[in-house]
């Protein structure tokens, strides 16, 4: 007699398949665990392993924006924006094309970002151990996001202006008041404003941004007990990071 006849008797073929199923899930999601364990023991490799993620996928660090804002400091160069293209990744923020030329371009320069952010994601230790569908829900949620954590130093908010990639300062006072467009342009200065008050390096930004993907509110993704595993060894960036807060705000 074989091993299933004994455990399972009489139970009908498709209640078996279930709690094989079942069976298997539990072992799948034990192994998982313990690799995800052994994966992120280490808490201060973890941290250089984001800060490292963050500072090779992001193009707009505070030392790379730095000189730049610093130059729309001393010799600005102003332009006007049509609403829709009030953006710090847009490099021309005047249109000189078509309308067509003109959102092909603005979606070339948007793709480098997001590509970025999404690469930066997968290299959070433990992240590629999730689900196909729980990585995606997780991107889904937190690509924005993270790119605003990043074009944030874009934001002059002594001056209320916006750099754009060519160097042309945006004032935000430029963009009609009352329309979509400004509330949109005030909510991401007002968020800016907030974020730079801090005064976050560029790997303190990296740790930041790794909170942001594994984001507490994403409580109903399907492996819980391993997003919970992550969030409990990223909480000691998020430890780091009140520790700077309060020393800083």
């Amino acid at each position: 007699m074989s091993r299933d006849a004994v455990r399972f008797g009489r139970v009908p073929k498709r209640e078996k398949a279930r709690i094989l199923a079942a069976m298997q899930q539990s072992t799948n999601s034990k192994c998982q665990e313990k690799a995800l364990a052994a994966e992120l023991e280490d808490d201060q490799r973890l941290l250089r392993t984001v800060i490292r993620a963050h500072l090779d996928t992001c193009e707009y660090t505070r030392e790379k924006v730095e000189p730049m804002i610093i130059r729309a400091r001393e010799q600005p160069s102003f332009t006007a924006s049509p609403p829709t293209l009030a953006c710090p990744l847009n490099p021309n923020p005047q249109p000189l094309t078509g309308q067509q030329e003109l959102l092909q371009d603005f979606s070339k320069r948007f793709s480098p970002a997001i590509r970025g952010v999404v690469e930066f994601a997968k290299r959070i230790p433990g992240f590629g151990l999730l689900s196909q569908d729980d990585q995606v829900t997780l991107l889904k949620a937190g690509v924005f996001e993270v790119l605003l954590v990043r074009l944030a130093c874009m934001f002059d908010t002594q001056n209320n202006s916006m750099i754009c990639l060519n160097g042309q300062v945006l004032k935000r006072e430029s963009i009609h008041s009352g329309s979509n467009a400004r509330f949109l342009m005030d909510s991401m200065f007002d968020f800016a404003e907030r974020l730079n008050n801090l005064r976050l390096t560029d790997p303190e930004i990296g740790l930041f941004s790794s909170i942001v993907v594994i984001a507490p509110g994403s409580y109903f993704l399907h492996i819980f007990l391993n997003f919970k595993i992550i969030k409990d060894i990223i909480s000691n960036e998020s430890f780091f990071l009140t520790e700077v807060v309060q020393k800083r705000g």
